[in-house]
């Protein structure tokens, strides 16, 4: 009977490793994360906040939203993440530590790392629900220069939207100069936006 290399041993060793890392992820993705610190709100939608306090700053930010918007994230299946935690992969991902939100339309899912950043991340949930509109495309391009925003806010159209619709929630007059782009999200605003 021949015995097994120390090679062949090493190989079979980090094999083993590589196949419990990937069941212990399988397990926090699958199983265990979609019920993590899952928290109460008046809304019936999905949250998870690790922070009692920082989730009731959230839900003040969150009583701002139209309630038809809060009834299609809840009907969609969408999930909110409430604080820094939640963010560790993806600034990692993007290498980019300043990252304070995401919206991710793939797993129907909200990140924030705090209340200042919900109605800029609704907004990229409304322009997803929107379908990217086409004619919201053509304001960005006639107008996100006249705009009074960051300009990472006017790098696309996508970003563009969202801190539109936070102007908007908020009352932020960010569109003295954009006719056009205020007239779009005064006709959302009156339609209920989604």
């Amino acid at each position: 009977m021949e015995r097994m290399s120390t090679k062949k041993k090493t190989v079979l060793l980090a094999l083993a490793i590589l196949l419990v890392i990937e069941i212990c992820f399988a397990v926090w993705e699958y199983i265990l994360r979609p019920n993590a610190n899952l928290c109460e709100n008046p809304y019936g939608i999905t949250i998870h906040c690790k922070d009692e306090a920082l989730l009731q700053e959230c839900v003040t930010e969150l009583d701002k939203l139209p309630d038809g918007l809060m009834e299609r994230f809840k009907e969609d299946g969408w999930a909110l993440w409430i604080g820094d935690s939640y963010l560790t992969d993806v600034r990692r991902a993007y290498r980019n530590e300043e990252i304070m939100g995401m919206t991710r339309p793939v797993g129907k899912e909200i990140l924030v790392s705090g209340a200042d950043q919900i109605a800029h991340e609704f907004g990229h949930f409304v322009y997803t629900v929107l379908g990217e509109p086409e004619d919201f495309r053509q304001v960005y391009e006639k107008e996100a220069a006249k705009a009074c925003l960051p300009s990472y806010c006017t790098a696309d159209a996508h970003e563009y939207f969202a801190q539109g619709f936070a102007c908007c929630l908020n009352g932020i007059d960010a569109f003295a100069t954009a006719d056009a782009t205020r007239a779009y999200f005064s006709r959302l605003h009156d339609s209920g936006w989604v």
